[in-house]
């Protein structure tokens, strides 16, 4: 009995790590505010110079090599997968 009781006061009370939204309705009555845009307006730049990333070469699937193709699929195969399984 004594082993018992020390066991019950050794484990901790659950204490949950993630808190989740109340599922209220006042809840999601929330609207965000919307965003005040500037009367200043901007000087016009062209969209490639206010463009700071630069997008590397574009490989088609046709190049890529042949270990990263997808396999081909056998007729064998495809009628399986379309009679769905083992028949």
């Amino acid at each position: 009995m004594a082993t018992i009781a020390r066991t019950v006061r050794a484990v901790a009370p659950h204490v949950p790590k993630i808190k989740f939204p109340s599922r209220n309705k006042a809840d999601f009555s929330f609207k965000p505010e919307a965003p005040v845009l500037s009367s200043v307006t901007q000087t016009s730049t062209s969209p490639t110079a206010s463009r700071s990333s630069t997008q590397g070469p574009v490989i088609d699937f046709s190049e890529l090599p042949l270990r990263y193709q997808r396999k081909l699929i056998s007729q064998e195969e495809m009628e399986y997968i379309e009679r769905g399984g083992p028949a």
